[in-house]
Formats: C-alpha cells, sequence, structure tokens
C-alpha cells in the first residue's frame, strides 16, 4: 500500500514538477476528506476497546438539554471518559472529531420498554455475536431531539426534547467521524491508498484544472460517480463477504 509520502511523489511525476509537494499534499487532503466524509458503515466510530458494548455513552446532566459531542461528554460502558481518537496502522493514536450525528439511542430490555416513550424502535448497525451475547434481551429506541452536524465555528451537538436528567449509562452514541488532517507526508490516510488511487488522482486533477481553469469536469466525475462507488463499497456489510465458491467437476 503506498504511503502518503509515496503518494505524493507519484502523483507530483504524474502532474509535472510545477506542483511542489507540500501543495500536492494539500490537494491530497482535501481529495481524501471529500472522499472520506460520507455517511457509509466505515465512517462510523467504534469503541473496539470495550468489550461490553461498542458504543459511546452520552454523559447528560439535569436541567441541561445540549451537548456538544467531544470526549468531555462520552463515557465507555464502564464509566471511564471515552477516547476521541483511532489508532492507526503504525499505532499512532489520531485525535478524530464527530462529523455527524446519526442516531442518540436507549437500550431497554422488554420487560421495562414501557419505562421508555422514546417511540421509534431502531436497528443498530455493527454489532458482532460477541458483543450480542450481552445484547441478547435488548431493544434499540431512539432519543427524541435534534441532530447538529459539525460545522467551522461548533463541534456536532445534540439537543435533547426533554430533559435528559442525569445519567452516566442510559444514552448511546452513534455517530460518523471524519477524516484527520493530513498535516505531514508522515501521516496516513483514512482509506486504502491502492484501492484508491486513481480516486485520489482524478480528484486531485480535479482540483488542478478547477485552479486552472474555475471549471472542469474532472471534478465532477470525482464528486460524482467516485463519492457513490467508495459509499457503496464502504457499505458493503461484512457478514455478506461469502468466499469464492470453486466448482466441483465430478469424473466418471
Amino acid at each position: 500500500m503506498l504511503s502518503t509520502s509515496q503518494l505524493v511523489t507519484q502523483l507530483v511525476n504524474d502532474f509535472g514538477e510545477d506542483v511542489t509537494r507540500p501543495q500536492m499534499l494539500s490537494y491530497i487532503d482535501r481529495a481524501h476528506k471529500a472522499l472520506w466524509n460520507t455517511d457509509c458503515a466505515q465512517t462510523l466510530f467504534f469503541n473496539r476497546s470495550d468489550n461490553t458494548f461498542p458504543f459511546p455513552v452520552l454523559k447528560t446532566t439535569a436541567g441541561t438539554l445540549s451537548y456538544d459531542i467531544t470526549a468531555t461528554n462520552l463515557l465507555d460502558s464502564q464509566g471511564n471518559q471515552l477516547s476521541m481518537s483511532i489508532t492507526d496502522k503504525n499505532g499512532y493514536a489520531r485525535a478524530i472529531e464527530c462529523r455527524k450525528i446519526k442516531n442518540v439511542f436507549v437500550m431497554v430490555n422488554s420487560t421495562s420498554i414501557s419505562l421508555y416513550n422514546y417511540g421509534e424502535r431502531i436497528i443498530v448497525a455493527g454489532i458482532n455475536p460477541y458483543w450480542m451475547q450481552n445484547t441478547a434481551s435488548m431493544m434499540f429506541y431512539k432519543v427524541p431531539g435534534e441532530l447538529y452536524d459539525r460545522t467551522a465555528t461548533r463541534n456536532a451537538f445534540f439537543q435533547f426534547n426533554n430533559d435528559p436528567g442525569t445519567q452516566t449509562s442510559l444514552y448511546y452514541l452513534e455517530f460518523y467521524y471524519a477524516a484527520w488532517d493530513l498535516l505531514s507526508e508522515s501521516t496516513p490516510l483514512c482509506i486504502d491508498t491502492d484501492m484508491w488511487y486513481e480516486a485520489i488522482k482524478d480528484g486531485v486533477r480535479g482540483i488542478l484544472e478547477d485552479v486552472d481553469s474555475g471549471r472542469t469536469e474532472m471534478m465532477d466525475r470525482f464528486l460524482g460517480p467516485w463519492r457513490k462507488k467508495f459509499m457503496r463499497a464502504m457499505n458493503d456489510p461484512i457478514e455478506d463477504r461469502k468466499p469464492l465458491q470453486m466448482q466441483q467437476r465430478k469424473y466418471g
């Protein structure tokens, strides 16, 4: 798999020496974020070190309706403050931010549903059999409220419709995280650079053409078909990935 530095070298060679390495890194960063920051299973955050339940707990205080989705307000299933980071393939913890909230939900068993008037039942994605052993009798219900995406001026936040009370183990959170910044050529991308090399290349070409002429069909191609292809691939359910079935032949 191409490292970020190798990717910069490859694209600088492809597009000529008039593009400097820092410029190319910034173009790759823009294309990388445009590709990664889509709503799909691959960009959904899981606290994979939590063996009890992988979704963060949203800590609430009675009388407060609005909560920023930051580490300050998130706990793991044991009540410990959650680290908002992803460990990359080199073992380095990369700080992440919530880009978009998918759901705030409660987990209740069949005997206590009447205690909660949340209405809409939802399916929580990505629960594997190990976690299901802990939640076999549970059902998930969406909490009424307003979902606000991250912007340049503030964090993503959730606004409860009703007073949530003081809780440290009731409200769970599903959210999509944003691609981290490519601060240097040693910072890895979130994606497989071999699989998505042509997409990144088209994105960089689109940026270069846009800078030169103010309009580019290549950028339309990148933001259209490539992003759709990425979303389809990254939403491919793991349980549906079946091994190749070899044809059996009988002799005689």
